[in-house]
């Protein structure tokens, strides 16, 4: 069914958005390596 893919797709970039976030927060909380 297209909805369930859609739902599937929406929930998976979701996670990946959320895993995104993280890393990012994660990053910025380590003073010296904003600079790469």
């Amino acid at each position: 069914m297209l909805v369930s893919g859609y739902w599937m797709s929406l929930k998976f970039t979701d996670s990946v958005l959320l895993d995104i976030q993280h890393r990012v927060s994660s990053i910025q909380h380590q003073p010296g390596k904003s600079n790469d």
